[in-house]
């Protein structure tokens, strides 16, 4: 409940002056309107009591803990912030390593179609090799055979 500000009422005159009742009346009303409009119920303010309790806190301290809730949540949303801003860089460098990477491998299949292709002339050459030394070692028997 806050302060209220009791106005002054007229002090009584020896004789009823209508005047001045009128104005009694009406001073009393205003005072009835503030206090129906500042009051808090008492239920409201054993909830707050009933909550902060049971979170730990009594009434005195809840506004320091929450002060100090406040500042740990700024200090993560920072920390947070950063993490995001490293991430962010991370998934940059990661973007460059993985097309690095398929550049490598697009290399790595033109070796493996060049050394593939390297070694079908050089099985050739083994089978024309193959064939020459067939035709060389019959040469050779029928030297043999005619000297």
């Amino acid at each position: 409940m806050s302060l209220i500000t009791v106005p002054r009422l007229p002090d009584a005159t020896e004789q009823y002056d209508r005047h001045q009742m009128s104005q009694m009346v009406q001073t009393l009303e205003q005072m009835i309107f503030v206090l129906n409009n500042t009051y808090v119920p008492e239920t409201l303010r054993n909830d707050d009591e009933a909550f902060a309790f049971f979170m730990g806190d009594s009434p005195s301290t809840a506004l320091a803990s929450i002060e100090s809730d406040v500042s740990t949540n700024t200090s993560n949303i920072s920390t947070n912030t950063s993490n995001i801003s490293t991430n962010t860089t991370n998934i940059a460098t990661n973007a460059t390593n993985i097309t690095t990477n398929a550049n490598n491998i697009t290399t790595a299949n033109g070796n493996i179609t060049t050394n593939a292709n390297a070694i079908t002339s050089a099985n050739s050459n083994i089978t024309t090799l193959q064939t020459q030394v067939s035709a060389l070692q019959k040469q050779v028997r029928y030297l043999l055979a005619t000297k």
